[in-house]
């Protein structure tokens, strides 16, 4: 019982961290490496994860281990989120301001910085 608890908590961290940064279960899955069905079983509970795997989503999630796991750390996780959202919200100001042109390197640089 506790094991399933444990679970449940650490996928409903993953669950919150991933819509915290506007990612689907495909897209972090895609960038994992590993089904969509891994990410939801994970984030239902219903699967341990392999630590490899925890070692990406950490990664791609942008947060430690410790946070995932223990759930220590979660202010620093929701000031990450404010600090995404903030710049976010500049990205697009600035894009309002620009030449069609502009705009196009801007997608090529997105584009190229995504391939890596």
């Amino acid at each position: 019982m506790k094991q399933d608890k444990f679970l449940f908590d650490m996928g409903q961290r993953v669950s919150r961290r991933r819509r915290a940064l506007h990612m689907t279960q495909e897209q972090l899955a895609d960038s994992v490496g590993v089904s969509t069905q891994m990410i939801s079983n994970m984030e239902l509970g219903k699967k341990a994860v392999r630590p490899e795997n925890l070692y990406k989503i950490c990664e791609v999630l942008e947060i430690g281990s410790d946070f995932i796991l223990s759930g220590r750390g979660e202010d620093a996780c929701k000031t990450d989120s404010e600090e995404i959202s903030k710049n976010k919200a500049f990205i697009i100001s600035c894009l309002d301001e620009m030449s069609a042109k502009e705009i196009e390197l801007i997608k090529e640089l997105v584009e190229y910085i995504k391939t890596k």
